[in-house]
C-alpha cells in the first residue's frame, strides 16, 4: 500500500473525517456543557432568590398574624375592662342606695326612740298627775 493509492486515500479521508467529526462532536459538547453549567446556575440562583422571598414572606406572615392575635387580645381585655368597670359601677351604685337606705332606717330609729323618750316622758307625767 502506497501514499498515492486510492484505498489509502480512502482510508486517510475516512480517518480524518472521523476524526474532525469527533472533534466537532466535543467542541459542541463543550458549548453546550458550558451552557447547561451556566442554565444550572440560574436555576440554583433563581431557587435561592425563591426560597429567601418565600422565608422572607413568611416572616412578613407570622408578624403579620401576631399583631392581629394582639390586637384581638387587647380587644377582650378591653372589653373585659369595661365588663369589670360596669359591674363596679352597679355595685357602687347598690352600695350607695344601700346606704342611704340604712341612712333613713338610722333615722327613723331616732326619731322611734325620740318619739319614745318623748312619750316615756309624757307617761311618766301623767302618772305623776293621776297620783297627786
Amino acid at each position: 500500500m502506497t501514499f498515492d493509492s486510492p484505498l489509502f486515500v480512502a482510508s486517510s479521508l475516512f480517518a480524518f473525517g472521523i476524526c474532525l467529526g469527533a472533534l466537532i462532536v466535543y467542541c459542541i459538547h463543550r458549548i453546550k456543557s458550558g451552557n447547561y453549567k451556566q442554565i444550572a446556575q440560574n436555576i440554583l440562583h433563581q431557587a435561592q432568590q425563591e426560597a429567601i422571598n418565600l422565608k422572607k414572606h413568611a416572616e412578613l406572615s407570622i408578624k403579620q398574624m401576631q399583631l392581629e392575635h394582639q390586637r384581638e387580645q387587647e380587644q377582650t381585655w378591653q372589653q373585659e375592662r369595661k365588663k369589670i368597670q360596669r359591674e363596679e359601677d352597679r355595685l357602687k351604685s347598690r352600695e350607695d342606695k344601700l346606704e342611704t337606705r340604712l341612712n333613713l332606717v338610722e333615722k327613723k330609729l331616732t326619731d322611734i326612740e325620740k318619739r319614745e323618750a318623748v312619750l316615756i316622758g309624757r307617761k311618766a307625767q301623767l302618772e305623776e298627775e293621776k297620783n297627786s
